[in-house]
């Protein structure tokens, strides 16, 4: 029940892999997560995937978010894949083990592994303000209180092998912003003798 509440619920999924990133284990994991998580679901808002390939020796490793990510895509998405299912963006690094340190290549991996991370802080950001606008723009608001409801909901349906409809689920809470969500709430307050 945990990969279809973490994807159904998250923002960003982050996969972490010593694999190589030319490997197509990494995304066939990936996938594989996906497709589980998303086996009863009729519809949902696709998180973002970030990959990343830790403890990266200097001589395999891109350690430009931007090259990383190309090379990622050139290699991978010509073969099939349907990621795009699955996840609105795919962003790729690798983090180098940052006690490596070679004198002769000028490679020192614990400056190598803060500029890194910092770099996939700022990727993580960018991608959740993307996601919180796709939401918006989808009409989706969900306040805490309202995300609890969804959450509880959620796990309830998956516990009993239900299908998900999250816009369903959504609406029940209230949390769409199509301008029913006082009648509906109205409503359900009539039909179930509290009004």
């Amino acid at each position: 029940f945990q990969p279809a509440l973490a994807y159904l619920t998250c923002n960003v999924i982050i996969f972490v892999t010593r694999e190589k990133l030319v490997c197509s284990r990494s995304l066939e994991e990936c996938e594989f997560f996906a497709k589980a998580a998303n086996g009863r679901v009729v519809n949902a808002l696709p998180p973002s995937l970030i990959i990343i390939q830790n403890c990266c020796r200097p001589a395999e490793g891109i350690f430009d978010h931007a090259e990383c990510t190309e090379a990622f895509v050139q290699t991978h998405f010509g073969n099939g894949s349907d990621w795009r299912n699955y996840f609105r963006s795919i962003d790729c690094f690798c983090i180098p083990d940052e006690c490596i340190y070679d004198k002769r290549a000028q490679f020192d991996g614990e400056e190598v592994a803060i500029r890194v991370v910092e770099s996939m802080k700022e990727v993580i950001a960018k991608r959740i303000d993307d996601d919180i606008a796709f939401r918006l723009n989808s009409e989706v608001r969900v306040s805490q209180l309202q995300w609890f409801s969804v959450v509880s909901a959620l796990c309830r349906i998956i516990n009993d092998c239900d299908t998900v409809k999250m816009a369903s689920l959504y609406m029940r809470a209230g949390a769409t912003a199509c301008g029913l969500g006082g009648a509906k709430s109205a409503l359900v307050l009539v039909m179930s003798g509290r009004l």
